[in-house]
Order: C-alpha cells, then sequence, then structure tokens
C-alpha cells in the first residue's frame, strides 16, 4: 500500500487536531445534565439530531427510547410527484 493512501486511512492525517476534538467531545458530551438534554430533544430537527448525535457519543441508555420514540416523528411531510 502507498503512503498516500496509508495516509488516508488514518484519520489524524487527515485532520491533525481530529483525535483531540474527538476526546473533547466525548469529555463535553458527558458534562450534559438531563434537563439539558430534555430540553434540546424536545426543540426542532437540529436540537433534536443534535442531542442524538452527542448522546451516542456518550453512549448514554437513559434516553435510548425517547430517541427510539422520535425517529418516526418527522414535522417535514413529503409527497411522491411522480
Amino acid at each position: 500500500m502507498t503512503d498516500a493512501r496509508l495516509r488516508l486511512r488514518d484519520p489524524a492525517a487527515r485532520w491533525p487536531h481530529g483525535e483531540r476534538f474527538a476526546h473533547q467531545l466525548i469529555d463535553d458530551a458527558a458534562t450534559i445534565t438531563d434537563a439539558e438534554w430534555e430540553a434540546l430533544l424536545g426543540y426542532e430537527w437540529r436540537s433534536r439530531l443534535t442531542a442524538a448525535c452527542l448522546i451516542g457519543v456518550d453512549r448514554s441508555e437513559r434516553f435510548r427510547e425517547r430517541i427510539g420514540d422520535l425517529l418516526p416523528t418527522s414535522e417535514v411531510r413529503f409527497s411522491d410527484n411522480t
């Protein structure tokens, strides 16, 4: 395998701050309170998506059912115009 291909497989080679960013994201997600998670999950889709991602990063199981309940919910309706 060429050096260029090895660098593409290594996230740190693509973005040297990636590992530090990931650790900080994990640390920050662990500091968010349950009330803050509930507030984010109760707002619009962008906040819910952000909360769901950060809850996943935190590996929190407390909100698994809540996120599952939100998955089929959509405020936007799409129609098939074919």
